[in-house]
């Protein structure tokens, strides 16, 4: 691992060298992530929407949105029971 030192800013800030830049792929308007362990900071390129899509293809079962949509309806509609029931009460009171 070859260590590359640079120096900060006022402002705390520090320039990314170009040849990390370049093997992590950053880009000019992307992020990163710092991690602090002990006295080591780690640095880590945060991929991009387009990067992430498709990532948890497969990782469900097939129907999976199916059901977790039909679970949403049932749960909305337990609420909207529980809404009539206890305006039902306010109103009697």
């Amino acid at each position: 691992m070859a260590a590359t030192t640079v120096r900060v800013t006022s402002k705390g800030q520090a320039t990314i060298p170009k040849s990390i830049r370049r093997k992590l792929r950053i880009e000019p308007g992307g992020q990163v992530t710092y991690i602090a362990e002990g006295d080591r900071v780690y640095l880590s390129r945060v991929p991009t929407p387009a990067e992430m899509e498709g990532v948890l293809r497969g990782a469900f079962p097939a129907g999976g949105t199916k059901l977790l949509l039909e679970e949403r309806e049932r749960d909305l509609a337990d609420d909207r029971r529980m809404e009539r029931r206890f305006s039902r009460r306010a109103r009697s009171r």
